[in-house]
């Protein structure tokens, strides 16, 4: 099979939407339960799977949900809870990609929407409440919440419910919806998030808003904006603005106070909480490196930019913050008014990777400070000693303002004291390190770069060999990935928090970012929601699929998994063969698996049985680069 058959593409309308033309809002409830449903509007169940077929991520419970399909033609919101804005909102975003200006009408009775929210508070935070509750009467429908963003999951789910009679989509054609079902949902984790990096390739407000509300698509409620890194510092800080000023990388590539609350604002109608990321004291020069000049003080960052790189850190330019220079702890101090200014959410992200002692061992002034504080020039002198100071004071700031903090778990590799009460821990190098994060107290968030980093596969942008962390994660890889696999000590489960897919934007920019993300981030907000019991990938392909072109409707631009027809042709697509059969089933003859035959051509095989090696000499690009 050459490389042209193996090309796959579908083509999908996609329609602009233009805002809902008409939303009849009564907030008295017009109780229609009882009613009989007109003849003609009752059609036959889907002959595919029925109705939870094309969920996503799967629900925790859904019962009678095998009934008839009724048509409908649009819906309208009867009761909104406590009236508040944010569910009205979101219930006119739900009706408006179902029914709304510019889309196909639909005849039927119109869906008569209750929803019930328990407590009126807006506060978004670790632990809210996402949990809900969907009932279906047809043409009622009611949805119950604790907070109001359960109830804008429940919308989520009734929108997925809602679909096509003649499969042309979410949108078009006759709509039609199941006429009893009941449906009780609540999220298996708590954080279910993406890390997003836009220090190395700048993204536009638009570009991180529509993250976001696909985010809020896939019931996904963390965006951990990785915001600074040696390369830029974007963020515009009343404080310092020359922080900002100097360490954009060029004119625009910039986000301001409002930008920042335009985004935080997005995040919280959708419950989605934003994070910030603020990488300190590694991955530190850009703006930085400038700031003590306006000041009259030492310069607070060393190794910059140094040359060559590779002696001092992991990627160019390099640059650490010193932690023997007062003013490096005054900076940080009028720094973290701005950020908790801007970013409400409990939590800031601190950093705290990939720390290079060799970059600290170049300044005389950080060996001076080193010997007066008794802290030996070894690795762990710069570490236990050093790195734990620095992090110690750096702590006492965030707690200063009432806020706790996330940090990569290298600071519990490389021997710091850290308080399990103040921090919690996300682990990138590799999932078996959560089993010694739980063990040492700390909550934890799951990142393991083997599964769950977007960016692997796309080969180096310095050595334009292969990427530190191959092979590229597929979305099976990612769907696959338990957080609890490698903890057997069930008391130890709940200090895991959830999980993050991470992309690291080196080479990702506005152009390839939803492509990159979607619908590979799907697979891993459905292992963070649904059961643990939900891990059949085969039965997970199709309802994917479907999400997928839910997405591209909505003006996400995901990236395809298969073939349109498999949707729409299930049966006929569904892999016969196990993993085993196909790769070493020693008794099957390729005459007998068609699929053996292929393999045998993958791997330079022919069907005489004559191996020929297509890769004898040694490549370079098969080699491993340094993580970046």
């Amino acid at each position: 099979m050459n490389g042209h058959d193996m090309m796959m593409y579908s083509r999908y309308h996609q329609h602009h939407r233009t805002p809902l033309a008409l939303i009849v809002i009564v907030l008295t409830l017009v109780s229609m339960i009882g009613q009989a449903l007109p003849s003609d509007d009752i059609v036959d169940a889907d002959p595919n799977p029925e109705t939870l077929d094309r969920l996503w991520p799967k629900p925790k419970s859904a019962t009678g949900c095998d009934a008839p399909f009724v048509n409908v033609s649009g819906v309208v919101l009867t009761s909104a809870g406590t009236n508040s804005a944010t569910v009205i909102a979101a219930f006119e975003r739900m009706s408006n990609f179902t029914f709304g200006a510019g889309v196909e009408s639909s005849s039927g009775e119109a869906l008569q929407m209750d929803v019930v929210v328990a407590d009126s508070s807006d506060s978004l935070a670790l632990d809210t409440d996402e949990s809900y509750q969907l009932v279906i009467d047809a043409p009622v429908v009611q949805i119950k919440a604790n907070t109001m963003y359960g109830a804008m999951y429940g919308l989520e789910t009734l929108s997925q419910l809602i679909k096509s009679q003649d499969n042309l989509g979410f949108s078009k054609g006759q709509r039609e919806v199941v006429s009893s079902c009941r449906i009780d949902d609540a999220p298996r984790f708590k954080h279910r998030g993406l890390m997003l990096d836009s220090a190395r390739n700048f993204l536009e407000v638009s570009d991180i808003k529509r993250t976001i509300d696909a985010l809020a698509m896939n019931k996904m409620n963390v965006l951990h904006w990785h915001l600074i890194d040696s390369q830029s510092f974007p963020f515009e800080s009343t404080t310092w603005p020359e922080l900002y000023t100097n360490g954009r990388y060029r004119e625009g590539a910039s986000y301001s106070v409002e930008d920042v609350q335009e985004i935080v604002s997005h995040g919280k109608e959708r419950g989605v909480r934003i994070i910030p990321e603020f990488d300190v004291p590694g991955h530190a020069y850009k703006g930085w490196n400038q700031l003590a000049d306006y000041y009259g003080e030492r310069e607070i960052t060393v190794c910059g930019a140094y040359q060559p790189w590779q002696d001092a850190c992991v990627e160019p330019p390099c640059g650490q913050l010193d932690p023997s220079n007062n003013f490096t702890y005054t900076v940080l101090e009028g720094l973290f008014n701005d950020i908790v200014a801007a970013f409400p959410d409990e939590y800031i992200h601190l950093g705290a990777d990939e720390v290079n002692v060799n970059c600290w061992n170049m300044s005389e002034s950080i060996r001076d400070y080193m010997g007066e504080q008794g802290y030996p020039l070894t690795r762990e002198g710069y570490f236990e000693g050093l790195w734990n100071e620095f992090n110690r004071k750096e702590m006492e700031i965030v707690k200063s303002h009432g806020r706790k903090s996330i940090q990569w778990n290298d600071i519990l590799k490389d021997g710091l004291d850290v308080n399990p009460e103040y921090t919690i821990l996300q682990v990138w190098l590799s999932r078996e390190d959560l089993l010694d994060t739980v063990e040492a107290g700390f909550q934890t968030i799951l990142s393991n770069h083997e599964a769950w980093y977007l960016d692997c596969g796309a080969g180096n942008f310095i050595t334009f060999g292969a990427s530190w962390c191959d092979p590229f994660k597929t979305w099976r890889v990612m769907y696959e990935n338990e957080p609890l696999a490698t903890i057997p000590d069930e008391s130890l489960h709940s200090l895991v928090l959830g999980g993050e897919a991470c992309l690291w934007g080196e080479q990702t920019g506005p152009s390839s970012l939803d492509q990159t993300i979607w619908p590979r981030t799907s697979a891993v907000g459905e292992r963070l929601w649904s059961a643990a019991e939900t891990n059949d990938y085969v039965e997970a392909y199709g309802r994917l699929q479907w999400m997928t072109q839910r997405m591209i409707e909505r003006g996400i631009n995901a990236n395809m998994i298969g073939p349109e027809y498999c949707m729409y042709n299930p049966k006929e697509c569904n892999n016969p063969f196990d993993d085993t059969t196909m790769m070493t089933n020693d008794t099957t003859t390729e005459d007998e698996n068609p699929m053996a035959l292929l393999v045998s051509a993958n791997a330079g095989t022919s069907t005489a049985g004559t191996t020929t090696d297509t890769n004898s000499s040694n490549n370079d690009d098969s080699s491993s680069s340094s993580s970046s």
